[in-house]
C-alpha cells in the first residue's frame, strides 16, 4: 500500500549570529525559519467518506465471470487504499445503483441492473464493519427473514440460501455466478460456505448485506408476479410504483409514525426500481416457492417474510450508518521550545525528554439520521439503544511508531530521535492505551550521533515524522469496538457479533506526526540541503467522434487526464577533509512518488455495424490507462547559483531514474445493443518503468540569508506548465564559504 511521505531532510542553519552582519542587497540577516509541528491523518477513504463521499471506482474491465469475481475480491480483502473503489466497482458489476440520501444516483450498474441499490454510506459502512470483525450468520440471517412465523420456519429458509448460493455459483448467467462468486470469497477466514451449516456459515456484513439486497429483489419480483394473479389484495402504492424513481418500504405499509424526517431515507429498503429493467433472479428456489401457499394464506405470509426484511435491513443500516460517519480527532502537542535540538556527540541525547501528548475525541457526521434509525429500530424490533456519543476516546489501544525511510542501517541511524513509553506498566510503544480523559502521552529524545562529527558544523533542521495509530490489533473485538463506536449497550446482538479471530486492519485510524528537529552536519563548500518538486494537473477533454472505415464512430464523450508527481532530492555533500582529498562529488537521494491517469467515458451511437450484421447500435463504454510509481535512487543533482553579494540567480533541472510503475489498462462495456462489444473487453495489469524531468528557470527568488561563514537559500514557486499543470517548487539550501 503506497503511503505519502515526508522528506526527511531539511534547510541548514548557520550557528553564527546573521542579525550581527551588515544588510546586502538580496540577502535578509534574520534566521530563516525553524519549523513547527504538523499533524495530519493518513489517506484513508473509509475515514474521508464522512467529508468527502465516496471515491471513483475501480475499472474492472471485464466482463462478470468467476474469475473476475476471485481477483476483484482479493483486492477488497487487502483492506489498502483500493479496497473501497474496488468493492463500488463490484457492486456495480453485479447490477446495483449506488444512491446518496437524497435518492441522487452516484453510479450506475455495470453489464445489466437488478433494480435495486445501495446508499453510499452503506458501501463504506459494509467494509468497515468487516475489517472489525463484524459478523452475523446464514442462520440468523434466514430466521430474522422467517419473523418468527411457524409455516416460514418450517419453509427453512437458511438452508435454501445456502443451497441456492451454491447452485448459483454454477449459474449459466454470466452476472449470477459473479455475484454468487464474490459472496462467497467476501468470506474468506470466516467460513467456507460450500461445506457449512446455516448456524456455521459466519457471514460479514459485506456478504449479509449483497444477500438481503438480492433477496429483496427476488422478493420483489415475487410480489408483482403474484399480484399479476390477483393473490395480492392491499394498494399496490404502498410497495412500489415502477412508473417513477422511489424507495421500497420493506413492510409495504407505513411504521407507527416517522421520529423525523431523515428517517424516509433509513427505514426504507434501498431499492432503485429502473423502469422496464427485469430482475435477474438468483434465489429462484427461495422467494417464489412461497407461491405455493394457498392463495387466501399467501397475503399474510407475504407480509410477515417483508416485516422479517425490516428488522434485518433496520438493524444493519444502523450498524453501517455509525461505521460510515464515525470520526475520531485529535490534538498532539509537543512541550517547548520547537526545534528539538539533537546532540553533537555520540555520549548524550542532547535537549533532554519531552512529552508528547495526545488527545483523541470520537464524534459522528450523521448524528441525527443515526438517532433517527435508533428510534426505528425500537419501533421495529423492539431492541433498545444507546445512541453513540460525541466525546473523549476513553481506554482505548493506541499504537505509536517511527516511520523510517532508506534502506539498510541507514534507516536506523539517520531516524534523530528516541521514542520511550511514559507508563511503567506499558513500557511497549504498541501497545499504549487512552485514559479516561482520551489522553495518552510518550517521550522523544535525542539520538546519539552514530559517528563522530568533525568541525566546522551547521545546524540541519530534519523533520522525523511518527505514526499514531487509534485502536489497534491489541483491541478485544467484542468488548472494545461496541463500547468505542456503540455506546454502553450494544442492542443488536441476537442478529451480529463481533469475532476477534477475524480482524483484518483493526486501526481506526493513522495519524502522521513531523517533529522539528535541528541536527548538525560537516559544513563544507557543496551544496547541502533538500529540493521538493510537485506537479498536479487536471484536463477535462470534451471529445467528439469520428467515423472509422466500416462507418463506426470513435465515440463522443468526456476525457479527463489527471497526473500527481512528487520528486524529493536530498542532497549530500562532501565534508571540508573529503573536498580537500578531492573525493568524489556525492550523489543526491531522489525519492520519487505519483499517479497518472487518462480516462475517457464515452458512447457510440447509431452506429451501422455490428460484425457483419447491419443495422444501429449503440454502446457506453469506459476506457484507459491508470500509472501509479514509486522508487528511491541516488543520482548526482547539479545546483547553478549564480552572482555575489548584491545579487544572484538561481535554477534548477532534474531527470529521474526509471522507477518501477503499475499500470492498468482497461476497457469496460457499460451498455450495448451489439454484444459483440463485449468481445473487446479488457483489464490488464502490467509492471513498467517511468521517468520525470522539468526545469526551474532562472530567477531571483526570495529568500536569501547570508553571513561570513556562507550562504542558505530558502525559498518556492508555482509556476504552470507548458500542459496546464500546477508545479511547486520549494528549497532550503547551504553552503560555507571557501
Amino acid at each position: 500500500m503506497t503511503k505519502k511521505f515526508a522528506v526527511i531532510f531539511a534547510m541548514l542553519v548557520f550557528v553564527a549570529a546573521a542579525s550581527a552582519q551588515p544588510r546586502r542587497p538580496g540577502a535578509l540577516t534574520t534566521a530563516p525559519p525553524t519549523g513547527t509541528v504538523e499533524v495530519t491523518s493518513e489517506p484513508d477513504p473509509l475515514n474521508d467518506f464522512a467529508k468527502r463521499g465516496l471515491p471513483e471506482p475501480y475499472v474492472l474491465g471485464l466482463q462478470p465471470s468467476a474469475s473476475l469475481a476471485r481477483s476483484a475480491v482479493a483486492k477488497v480483502l487487502k483492506y489498502d487504499e483500493d479496497s473501497l473503489p474496488v468493492l463500488i466497482a463490484i457492486i456495480q458489476k453485479a447490477g446495483f445503483h449506488i444512491i446518496d440520501k437524497n435518492q441522487k444516483i452516484l453510479f450506475r450498474p455495470m453489464d445489466g441492473s437488478n433494480g435495486m441499490a445501495f446508499f453510499d454510506f452503506e458501501v463504506v459502512g459494509m467494509l468497515r464493519s468487516a475489517t472489525l470483525g463484524t459478523v452475523t450468520t446464514i442462520d440468523r440471517l434466514g430466521n430474522t427473514f422467517a419473523a418468527g412465523d411457524a409455516d416460514l420456519i418450517k419453509f427453512d429458509i437458511p438452508n435454501k440460501l445456502l443451497s441456492d448460493l451454491r447452485a448459483a455459483r454454477n449459474s449459466k448467467d454470466a452476472q449470477t455466478q459473479f455475484f454468487a462468486t464474490v459472496i462467497s470469497e467476501l468470506g474468506k477466514g470466516a467460513s467456507d460456505l460450500a461445506t457449512a451449516s446455516p448456524a456455521q456459515a459466519r457471514i460479514n456484513l459485506m456478504q449479509a448485506s449483497l444477500i438481503e439486497r438480492r433477496y429483496l429483489s427476488d422478493l420483489v419480483a415475487t410480489y408483482e408476479e403474484a399480484q399479476a394473479t390477483n393473490f395480492l389484495r392491499w394498494d399496490r402504492r404502498q410497495m412500489i410504483d415502477r412508473n417513477t424513481v422511489r424507495f421500497v418500504n420493506a413492510s409495504w405499509r407505513p411504521i407507527a409514525f416517522d421520529p423525523c424526517e431523515t428517517l424516509k431515507t433509513i427505514e426504507k429498503v434501498q431499492g432503485y426500481e429502473s423502469k422496464g429493467k427485469k430482475v435477474i433472479k438468483m434465489f429462484g428456489g427461495s422467494v417464489p416457492s412461497i407461491a405455493n401457499f394457498p392463495k387466501t394464506i399467501f397475503e399474510e405470509k407475504f407480509k410477515k417474510l417483508a416485516s422479517g426484511f425490516e428488522k434485518f435491513n433496520t438493524v444493519i443500516a444502523y450498524v453501517k450508518l455509525i461505521m460510515a460517519n464515525l470520526n475520531i480527532e485529535a490534538d498532539v502537542q509537543i512541550a517547548d521550545p520547537i526545534p528539538y535540538i539533537r546532540t553533537k556527540k555520540m555520549d548524550w541525547p542532547g535537549d533532554g525528554e519531552k512529552l508528547i501528548t495526545a488527545k483523541f475525541r470520537i464524534s459522528f457526521t450523521a448524528s441525527e439520521e443515526i438517532n433517527c434509525t435508533a428510534k426505528a429500530l425500537k419501533i421495529t424490533t423492539g431492541l433498545e439503544l444507546e445512541v453513540p456519543d460525541d466525546g473523549p476516546l476513553k481506554e482505548v489501544p493506541l499504537k505509536w511508531e517511527p516511520i523510517l525511510e532508506g534502506k539498510g542501517v541507514s534507516r536506523h541511524t539517520g531516524y534523530p530521535l528516541q521514542l520511550m513509553s511514559t507508563d511503567p506498566a506499558r513500557g511497549d510503544l504498541s501497545k499504549q492505551k487512552t485514559d479516561a480523559n482520551g489522553q495518552n502521552q510518550i517521550k522523544i529524545m535525542g539520538k546519539p550521533q552514530s559517528q563522530p562529527l568533525a568541525d566546522p558544523l551547521v545546524p540541519q533542521m530534519k523533520n522525523p515524522a511518527l505514526r499514531m495509530s487509534v485502536a489497534t490489533e491489541d483491541m478485544d473485538a467484542a468488548k472494545d469496538i461496541p463500547k468505542i463506536i456503540f455506546g454502553a449497550r450494544w442492542g443488536v446482538a441476537s442478529l451480529i457479533e463481533f469475532a476477534p479471530d477475524l480482524l483484518a486492519k483493526m486501526a481506526l485510524k493513522n495519524y502522521r506526526i513531523s517533529v522539528p528537529v535541528r541536527d548538525w552536519q560537516p559544513c563544507s563548500e557543496d551544496w547541502g540541503g533538500y529540493i521538493i518538486y510537485k506537479k498536479k494537473l487536471q484536463l477535462p477533454i470534451v471529445v467528439k467522434s469520428s467515423r472509422t472505415s466500416n462507418g463506426n464512430s470513435t465515440g463522443d464523450g468526456f476525457r479527463r487526464i489527471e497526473k500527481e508527481e512528487e520528486v524529493s532530492v536530498v542532497l549530500n555533500p562532501r565534508t571540508p577533509e573529503q573536498i580537500a582529498a578531492k573525493a568524489p562529488t556525492k550523489p543526491a537521494s531522489y525519492r520519487v512518488i505519483g499517479r497518472h491517469s487518462d480516462i475517457f467515458d464515452g458512447v457510440r451511437e447509431n452506429d451501422p455495424c455490428c460484425g457483419p450484421t447491419e443495422g444501429k447500435y449503440t454502446t457506453k463504454f469506459r476506457e484507459g490507462t491508470i500509472t501509479k510509481f514509486f522508487g528511491t535512487f541516488q543520482k548526482n543533482f547539479y545546483v547553478r547559483i549564480n552572482g555575489g553579494d548584491r545579487d544572484y540567480s538561481l535554477s534548477f533541472d532534474f531527470g529521474t531514474e526509471p522507477v518501477k510503475a503499475n499500470i492498468h489498462q482497461f476497457y469496460e462495456i457499460s451498455e450495448t445493443s451489439c454484444l459483440l462489444e463485449y468481445g473487446e473487453s479488457k483489464s490488464d495489469d502490467s509492471e513498467g518503468v517511468i521517468s520525470l524531468s522539468d526545469s526551474l528557470p532562472d530567477g531571483r527568488y526570495p529568500s536569501r540569508y547570508v553571513n561570513d561563514a556562507g550562504d542558505i537559500y530558502q525559498g518556492s514557486k508555482t509556476l504552470t506548465g507548458a500542459d496546464g499543470s500546477t508545479i511547486t517548487w520549494e528549497w532550503a539550501l547551504a553552503r560555507c564559504r571557501k
